[in-house]
């Protein structure tokens, strides 16, 4: 029916099915109105393309015929008329003259000149590509493992491989099985309605004008009592009921009564009924279409006669197959790989104490200063697995505390402990220094983790909002302080083969890394299995191991001497150091925007994550990949860019993040996201150990004296990753495209200044004490 709206009111200008013949098939499809008012409509069921004039009437003619006319489109100002027949695109003017068709056309200098810069770019970077990972596989080739090392690294990647390779098969069968299983299904469901089919109604529909007559409805009442959309069993399936009339196929009636009768149908779905017609055969297929993705089956109807009248078809979305498949996938493949990266961050550092243990021995032997860095990474990473336990959970937690008469919003009481927790973290950095010149490292570690271990008792046995307060100051100061000493004696030491405290560092990074991500994975299972309350009983085990490790093994660590000269601990004083331009500039430009920018990765994840319909053990694997990336690359990578590229690696890192984070900004999907966490776990790796080493190694530390100048280090490191989700948050507001790319600007600005500061700096042979 053509029809007016005017005026609130709708009129009928034109009945086709009533003015057409008793047999002929109508079904119009898509329509056009030009300037004029006149009315274009392509029919599909008898392939022409009708005009109703508004001069006439609307009375409509016959404009073309053709097969697979099925769009129109009128230009109103110029009256030409434009619509595909048999695959050619057709040009009319106003009068009906064609004016033009074809179907191949050349395209523009502009669009060939932009394709060449496209293929141009794309070129280079599959270029640049290769030879990144040439240069990276050269680099692992040629890099000197130790013994224990080269078997690990082969391990690893062996496990890597066969995983990925097992995985990749399993899933892919189990998407078969299971899409079998829902054809089976269909099938089934299929051959039920084609049995109670009202055999008499569909005989009875013959032409389009029998659209919701009373044999329609006799048709349509026998196909929605089988298939009873209110059940959850038929809830994501279609129905369609399908007929054959010589050469022609056509859709007598769909179960959602989205089109009339007799709506013809085309290529491999005519194909596919008269298939049905011929064989009398169940027929499974699929097929793609401009309303989506389909598994189906068709089923043939069979009169009393045994003689087939028509065909029934069954299917489903495969969106819906897809999302079936990819849930029950989730939640087999989320807690293996989960195993999977709890097993290669524990081997990776099993295999680490090995051969840095192995590392020590030889240098006692050889009467050499010998470090025990295995007793340091195992600390370092059983310390950061019991701080971590709870990261998953402990807003929550904490909230269970809040009351709803506090006085201020519940979101913000339940921040404020966790803020306080760090803010004590940094506090310790302050006068950790002085705790390991009077009582010694050993001393020191075993009370940090006794500390620990009273706040994360408290926490469990917590019934009250000022108990949890009270536990998580305890356990920021024995976290603040342990780790503040392992960082203080990395930087007052000296390893040999010309290595520096950059390697020193690098081992703490990627084992607080391991540590980080195990504690999360540990305490988000526990939590799930034995509650919150209870994660916090593991976690005391895990301090008193950290009390127990510090006792045996902590008294080998000793704290080196500082340098003696004219730049000799104490020379500058503690304003004197804060202030110094040098100082000054380096955590203003260099240290605090970069721990800012990690906030994206412990912040914003999980938010995006959130959005994207992920949970939190998404999340938290999204953030391992970071990790993973760090944890295996930290100590060579770190190595190898200190000697190739010295300082300027600080630079580098910044560099890889920001490009990381304006790649994700101009594409935010969940594969360009795992791209950029690879690409900033890479830069984390040789950066973070980077930053540490060159600020150690300073003059102005030296002068000072490094375990206060660590302590400082530390101090603003954790004033930085309290103020990054702030910062990330205040700029992404206004839009995280324009955020994003102002924050990287503002940033690289900083990095900038801090270079020319430097350059100036390095001219003066004497170290400045003030601004």
């Amino acid at each position: 029916m053509l029809l007016k709206a005017e005026d609130g009111a709708i009129t009928l200008l034109q009945d086709i099915y009533r003015n057409a013949d008793e047999n002929e098939k109508i079904a119009l499809y898509r329509a056009a109105v030009d300037g004029r008012g006149n009315v274009y409509v392509t029919d599909i069921a008898s392939n022409q393309l009708l005009c109703f004039s508004r001069e006439n009437g609307y009375q409509y003619s016959r404009v073309i015929d053709g097969s697979a006319i099925w769009n129109v489109a009128v230009n109103s100002e110029t009256g030409m008329i434009s619509f595909v027949r048999e695959g050619q695109i057709y040009i009319m003017d106003a009068s009906g003259e064609l004016i033009f068709h074809g179907s191949e056309f050349e395209k523009s200098r502009e669009v060939l000149f932009q394709e060449g810069l496209f293929d141009l770019a794309l070129f280079s970077a599959v270029l640049a590509a290769i030879y990144l990972f040439l240069r990276i596989l050269s680099v692992a080739v040629t890099f000197k493992y130790s013994a224990t090392g080269r078997i690990g690294a082969l391990v690893a990647t062996s496990m890597l491989i066969v995983t990925g390779i097992i995985v990749g098969q399993l899933m892919g069968d189990f998407r078969t099985i299971y899409q079998n299983e829902i054809l089976k299904k269909l099938e089934i469901t299929a051959q039920i309605v084609s049995n109670t089919t009202d055999i008499e109604a569909l005989k009875a529909i013959k032409t389009p004008r029998d659209y919701m007559n009373d044999d329609y409805k006799k048709l349509l009442t026998s196909v929605t009592t089988t298939i009873d959309k209110n059940y959850s069993y038929c809830e994501d399936m279609y129905c369609n009921i399908l007929k054959c009339e010589g050469d022609e196929a056509y859709a007598i009636a769909y179960i959602d009564n989205s089109i009339g009768a007799y709506f013809p149908l085309f290529d491999n779905e005519a194909t596919e009924v008269q298939q049905v017609y011929d064989t009398g055969e169940v027929l499974l297929s699929s097929t793609v279409s401009e309303t989506g993705s389909y598994i189906y089956v068709k089923a043939p109807i069979y009169d009393n006669d045994g003689k087939v009248i028509g065909v029934v078809e069954v299917g489903t979305l495969s969106d819906v197959l897809d999302s079936s498949v990819n849930q029950m996938i989730r939640s087999i493949a989320i807690p293996l790989i989960m195993i999977i990266l709890v097993i290669l961050f524990v081997f990776s550092e099993i295999f680490s104490f090995f051969d840095l243990r192995s590392k020590y021995q030889e240098e006692v032997q050889k009467k050499q200063r010998a470090i025990p860095l295995h007793v340091v990474r195992l600390l370092v990473f059983i310390t950061f697995i019991a701080f971590n336990m709870a990261t998953s959970f402990l807003p929550v937690y904490i909230l269970k505390f809040v009351g709803t008469d506090i006085g201020i919003p519940r979101e913000l009481a339940g921040s404020i402990p966790m803020s306080i927790n760090l803010v004590f973290v940094a506090i310790t950095s302050l006068f950790c220094a002085q705790l390991l010149n009077t009582y010694g490292f050993r001393k020191v570690a075993a009370f940090s983790g006794g500390i620990a271990f009273c706040g994360d008792l408290i926490l469990a046995l917590a019934q009250n909002y000022a108990m949890i307060v009270v536990g998580l100051i305890l356990n920021g100061i024995g976290v603040g302080t342990i780790t503040n000493a392992i960082h203080m004696f990395l930087a007052s030491s000296t390893f040999g083969d010309d290595k520096d405290s950059e390697y020193g560092f690098s081992i703490f990074s990627a084992a607080s890394l391991s540590g980080i991500s195990c504690g999360m994975i540990f305490g988000s299972v526990l939590a799930e299995n034995l509650g919150q309350s209870n994660v916090f009983f593991i976690s005391t085990a895990v301090w008193l191991i950290t009390v127990l490790v510090s006792l045996f093994f902590g008294g080998s660590i000793t704290l080196g001497q500082e340098k003696d000269g004219s730049e000799e601990r104490g020379s500058m004083t503690f304003g004197q150091f804060i202030l110094n331009k040098h100082v000054l500039s380096f955590m203003a430009f260099v240290q605090v925007p970069y721990i800012a920018m990690s906030a994206f990765i412990y912040y914003y994840v999980p938010i995006y994550a959130d959005g994207q319909g992920l949970g939190e053990t998404e999340a938290c694997m999204l953030i391992m990949i970071s990790s993973l990336c760090s944890v295996y690359l930290s100590v060579w990578l770190t190595d190898y860019l200190s000697n190739k590229i010295k300082h300027n690696t600080i630079y580098l890192s910044s560099i890889i993040t920001y490009a990381a984070l304006v790649m994700f900004a101009f594409h935010r999907t969940i594969p360009m996201l795992i791209i950029s966490l690879i690409m900033i776990g890479i830069a984390n790796s040789f950066g973070t150990p980077s930053r540490a080493s060159y600020f150690a190694n300073s003059r102005e530390a030296n002068a000072y004296g490094k375990n206060r100048a660590m302590g400082i280090y530390n101090f603003v490191d954790n004033i930085g990753e309290s103020a990054g989700p702030v910062i990330l948050a205040s700029i992404v507001s206004t839009g995280f495209l324009s955020g994003i790319i102002k924050l990287v600007i503002i940033f690289a600005g900083m990095n900038g200044l801090f270079e020319l500061s430097r350059l100036g700096s390095n001219k003066k042979k004497e170290i400045t004490t003030g601004v």
